[in-house]
């Protein structure tokens, strides 16, 4: 089993990224309803791994990221599109910043579908003061190419009904 070398996944001390095994141990230390934050400290290269996206259609909402790229790049991501939502998040709940996704490939047969998230944003769930959670992407990349029927976009397909805040982001992704 491989795991995290650093961090123990808090805002003050997250889960350090740097080889594509620690990439796929993300699954292994998600927490229901609490976020947990990951930064990279090195490029990631993807290609040969077959990436399952971290909020699954069945399991949306359940899982809150703040993801780091800390100016590094995810390269040849290619996601399973068994579980709905082929992306990098599947649904993004939280926070994605400074990271570039380079030469991604995403295929759907039919369901929503992005290189960062099918589905950007929580359905009902509420901060202490009931406001919606807002959903954060900034100073982010991507390029490749997305095969796709159903809803598509290259950062989300959907956006629930969580605010969202955008900024800094461009593309330069083939969408068919």
């Amino acid at each position: 089993l491989y795991s995290f070398q650093r961090g123990d996944g808090t805002a003050s001390n997250p889960y350090i990224i740097s080889r594509p095994q620690q990439m796929m141990q993300m699954h292994k230390v998600l927490v229901e309803k609490q976020m947990v934050y990951f930064a990279m400290d090195a490029d990631v290269d993807m290609k040969g791994y077959v990436w399952q996206q971290l909020n699954t259609s069945s399991s949306s909402y359940r899982y809150w990221i703040n993801f780091d790229g800390r100016g590094h790049l995810i390269r040849n991501l290619t996601p399973s599109s068994e579980s709905g939502y082929p992306s990098f998040f599947g649904t993004l709940c939280g926070e994605c910043r400074n990271v570039g996704f380079v030469d991604a490939e995403i295929v759907s047969e039919g369901s929503t579908a992005g290189i960062l998230c099918g589905n950007m944003g929580y359905t009902s769930y509420k901060d202490a003061d009931g406001n919606p959670y807002t959903v954060v992407v900034e100073n982010c990349y991507f390029t490749g190419k997305i095969t796709a029927r159903g809803y598509v976009g290259v950062i989300a397909g959907t956006l629930s009904a969580s605010p969202a805040v955008i900024r800094n982001v461009y593309t330069v992704v083939d969408v068919a």
